[in-house]
């Protein structure tokens, strides 16, 4: 077991909305990159909790399903599904 401290500068976080196709086309493929990532509780000798401020804009993060990966030092962990259900706000 290798032992080391966390570089907090060097966590990053990214939500990526696979495609689906059409004709040959992948549509409506989606990378969000999310560079202020608070790692903040230790929860076990190699693993942390860490939290994310999400958008809060449906425009750069539609309703759907994404694929959730922490990145450490380029490289990333292994994806989560999590899924965003946003309302919308606006009064008729």
């Amino acid at each position: 077991m290798v032992k080391a401290t966390l570089a907090r500068n060097k966590v990053s976080a990214t939500l990526f909305a696979p495609p689906f196709n059409a004709y040959y086309f992948s549509m409506n493929q989606r990378l969000l990159v999310f560079d202020e990532v608070n790692p903040s509780k230790n929860v076990d000798v190699s693993t942390y909790e860490v939290e994310v401020a999400i958008p809060n804009s449906p425009i750069l993060a539609t309703s759907g399903y994404y694929l959730l990966f922490v990145v450490y030092q380029e490289v990333r962990s292994h994806g989560g599904w999590v899924q965003f259900l946003l309302f919308s706000t606006t009064l008729l």
